[in-house]
């Protein structure tokens, strides 16, 4: 008991390190580049992001470097807020439409999704785009942008049934919303298309600690990957819950196991540990949106982004090729082929 305290203690220690190493450095993301736009317009960006901030190394920070890229692509010029509250939201659209001149504002999370239809009807010359999620209504100022994780994830699956030595692996949700319910059913699918019998051991951050910021308590993923693999031998873990990952990934690589992220390429941040990242392209999804509003094709709708597209796919798992070796790998290529040519239609929560 003494022992796990110890761990407990050292690993927290650990977590906070880095979370004072991170700070708000962004995460590197690979880009399509559209082809020539001309640079004659008066928009203005404004970016809400998710709650917690930029700094996640994960889906709010893929948000900003999209608008970073968009103003190094098209010269627009970008204001940027982060809410920690649910309330906070209107205070900070107001800022963005008010004092920052804002005329087409990014909301990067389902949280809000009442709020921008009621801020789209109210002011009609701003466009309103939210992201990963259905809007309420479609008026004629609001689109949203979804993405098929269930696709991805399906691969990531694959990937982990293919790697797995106990054939029992994990999976860690911030909490229980369609988008990460959308993953894990890809997941599950991907892993069961190639064993049947692989066991999943699945656990929400917010059911296991009541009153923690699920998407920034480093401590918590931590303790929770801890405890799966000691109980239950799982030795994958598929981790969907922001910032939080980063203690789950911490406590894998202690534990000499697999991690996989989310949303961004979070390789890097484990190397050798973090056997993939199933990635959500916002970045490339705000810079498609861009160059749809500056060709003046804006329509009232939702685009949705998947495998095809570019909006969604693994990263390129520069640290672990080797260790997977070539012959999985090209079993994973040849099912990802299978999906793009509709010969696998994989599930989704949707």
């Amino acid at each position: 008991m003494k022992s796990i305290i110890i761990f407990i203690s050292i690993l927290f220690m650990t977590t906070l390190g880095i979370i004072l190493f991170i700070g708000k450095k962004n995460i590197k993301s690979s880009e399509i580049i559209p082809k020539e736009t001309k640079l004659n317009h008066s928009y203005k960006f404004g970016l809400i992001s998710g709650r917690g901030g930029f700094g996640d190394r994960s889906f709010n920070d893929i948000q900003y470097n999209g608008m970073v890229k968009v103003k190094k692509r098209y010269g627009i010029p970008f204001s940027v807020k982060e809410p920690h509250k649910a309330e906070d939201f209107n205070r900070l659209a107001l800022e963005l439409i008010n004092e920052d001149s804002c005329n087409v504002i990014f909301v990067g999370s389902f949280e809000w999704k009442k709020e921008v239809d009621l801020f789209s009807q109210k002011y009609k010359d701003v466009k309103f785009i939210i992201l990963d999620c259905e809007a309420l209504r479609y008026h004629k100022n609001l689109a949203s942008i979804k993405f098929k994780q269930n696709e991805v994830a399906y691969l990531a699956g694959v990937l982990s049934a293919l790697t797995t030595k106990s054939s029992s692996i994990g999976i860690i949700g911030a909490t229980r919303i369609k988008p990460i319910e959308d993953f894990i059913v890809g997941y599950k699918a991907g892993a069961e298309h190639i064993n049947p019998n692989i066991k999943f051991i699945e656990n929400y951050l917010t059911e296991k600690f009541k009153g923690i910021n699920p998407w920034e308590s480093l401590n918590s993923g931590s303790k929770l990957a801890f405890d799966m693999i000691e109980k239950y031998n799982v030795d994958i873990i598929f981790s969907l819950a922001g910032a939080s990952n980063m203690g789950i990934f911490k406590t894998c690589s202690i534990k000499n196991i697999f991690a996989i992220g989310v949303d961004a390429d979070q390789d890097y941040l484990e190397k050798g540990t973090i056997l993939t990242s199933a990635m959500k392209n916002l970045d490339k999804a705000i810079l498609f949106m861009a160059k749809v509003i500056l060709d003046g094709n804006f329509e009232n709708r939702s685009y949705v982004l998947g495998l095809k597209e570019g909006g969604v796919g693994l990263s390129k798992m520069k640290f672990t090729k080797k260790i997977i070796g070539k012959e999985i790998i090209n079993k994973v290529k040849n099912i990802e082929s299978q999906i793009l040519s509709d010969k696998i239609i994989v599930p989704s929560a949707f």
